[in-house]
């Protein structure tokens, strides 16, 4: 958890120096979707409704008011298509490589 909140205070500070467009296409989206989409499977997976229900709130609390849009837009109306991949195993860098938030 700890190690998380560093993470995200550094993704903070280093992105308020980025432009929103660039922001999408930076090197930090790639590592918090990944753990956007651990967190989920973690904690939310049984619970699909309830995650899609609260979204935006569950973005703006991982991903921070930089790129919690990106986050929105990316996993709102997939996140059945991310259920089916996490079903099939698929690692959360594969889901976000499906996503196009990873090279």
């Amino acid at each position: 958890m700890l190690r998380s909140t560093i993470l995200l205070a550094l993704v903070a500070a280093a992105a308020l120096a980025l432009p929103v467009q660039q922001a999408a296409q930076s090197v930090f989206v790639c590592p918090l979707c990944q753990g956007f989409v651990h967190q989920y499977e973690q904690k939310y997976f049984d619970r699909i409704d309830e995650f899609k229900a609260t979204l935006d709130d569950k973005c703006l609390a991982f991903w921070g008011p930089t790129f919690a849009q990106i986050c929105v837009n990316a996993f709102n109306n997939k996140m059945d298509e991310v259920k089916e991949q996490l079903e099939k195993k698929y690692s959360p860098l594969n889901v976000c490589q499906a996503l196009a938030l990873c090279k």
